[in-house]
């Protein structure tokens, strides 16, 4: 990507505009356009107690109220727990360890959820009351059933995405290519995936021209705290390891 073709690129968070994802040997690979997170949630009126760690979801008193998403993305919530920061490349030792955390918190675990839906009813039946979500979705479905939950974010920090524009080898219209990139961090084009998706925005700048003032609060583009306690997901270097530790963990008896 020529970044001088990009008028809008300076105004994206440096937090995902200088991402290793698409910086590549000194190289620009993607323009972001939009990010979420991947944070927890709870009933507030089961739980009382606010957590403030990942530690609940090890905790013995939610024994069968608790739920964790069936994805090898648990890998990463158990090696947070343990306090490693490597967890996009774990030691063979330190999948041992994680593998073991997660077999212990089984008989805690209600169900893994692997949709959203999934998760809501799970939320919506009593079943269950402290889980990972997809940052601020589930929430406004069960909110819209009357049923209230609080997101929040551990003091191991939460996993984070973005989605990037990028341009194919090859390409015989460049033109046109950054075009749409650039109206993809516009007003317009923030507001237009923002409101439908409800994902927050790359370019708070031009966010702010077209989203009011609660949305932007909402999607937490005031909080540059929250997102730097994202830890932007990466594709593992052995990705088949954690694929394979997930799996034995749900294999496990």
């Amino acid at each position: 990507i020529d970044r001088s073709m990009v008028s809008r690129f300076d105004e994206i968070y440096p937090q995902f505009r200088d991402a290793s994802g698409i910086n590549i040997d000194g190289k620009l690979w993607g323009v972001p356009y939009t990010w979420g997170s991947i944070p927890f949630m709870y009933r507030p009126d089961k739980i009382s107690e606010v957590p403030d760690s990942l530690a609940a979801l090890w905790d013995p008193k939610y024994k069968g109220k608790l739920s964790l998403w069936d994805d090898k993305s648990a890998i990463y919530v158990a090696a947070r727990l343990l306090g490693y920061k490597n967890i996009y490349d774990l030691s063979d030792e330190q999948f041992v360890a994680v593998k073991a955390k997660l077999i212990e918190q089984k008989p805690l675990i209600r169900k893994y959820w692997g949709t959203a839906g999934e998760l809501v009813n799970l939320y919506a039946n009593g079943e269950v009351w402290m889980s990972n979500t997809w940052g601020g979705y589930q929430l406004g479905l069960l909110a819209a059933q009357g049923i209230e939950v609080i997101e929040f974010i551990p003091k191991e920090n939460a996993e984070g995405w973005m989605d990037s524009w990028q341009i194919v080898k090859g390409s015989k219209n460049k033109e046109c290519a950054y075009k749409w990139i650039n109206y993809a961090i516009s007003p317009k084009g923030q507001c237009g995936v923002s409101g439908i998706t409800e994902y927050s925005s790359s370019n708070p700048v031009a966010a702010k021209e077209c989203m009011n003032e609660e949305t932007f609060t909402k999607l937490h583009m005031d909080d540059v705290g929250y997102i730097d306690s994202l830890i932007l997901w990466q594709e593992p270097k052995r990705l088949s390891k954690y694929i394979d530790t997930w799996n034995a963990v749900k294999a496990a008896q």
